[in-house]
């Protein structure tokens, strides 16, 4: 349990030191912490604009973030007490059921977005009470409206 949160409190600290342009620096220290591939596919996720950030009425963030399965996009709640949550199997089972992990790939593309968010880190959609309606009553798999709607 304190090594879970050692771990925690390096990746809370490195990604608070990160700032725009990442520097190498950074990123190696962060991969240490998280693993490269993690980092990888966080960055791959943000490069490829599949983090959306999605401000309800109530103006609290959540996030929806694409699904390496094809399946529909995850939406992941970072300010959750304890680091955040994400819906994913990787989360369920390295962060929830084994404590091996303290941060998924998906929590990880939000918080990466949140430091790139000037320059395009990741689309900000505003969602009415109907589709925060519709979140609630699908858990998690509502889509938010495409641009325009």
């Amino acid at each position: 349990m304190a090594a879970t949160a050692a771990l925690e409190s390096l990746v809370h600290g490195q990604l608070a030191h990160l700032s725009v342009p990442l520097s190498d620096d950074h990123l190696r220290s962060l991969a240490l912490v998280v693993g490269p591939t993690m980092l990888v596919d966080a960055l791959d996720l943000v490069d490829k604009d599949q983090v959306a950030r999605i401000t309800p009425p109530s103006g609290r963030p959540i996030y929806q973030v694409a699904s390496s399965s094809g399946g529909p996009p995850y939406t992941l709640f970072p300010d959750l007490d304890g680091g955040g949550y994400c819906p994913c199997p990787a989360f369920s089972y390295g962060v929830v059921a084994q404590g091996n992990q303290v941060i998924c790939k998906h929590l990880l593309a939000c918080r990466l977005a949140d430091v790139l968010a000037d320059h395009g880190g990741w689309k900000d959609k505003r969602v009415s009470l109907k589709w925060v309606a519709g979140l609630a009553t699908r858990f998690g798999t509502a889509l938010p409206p495409a641009a325009g709607e």
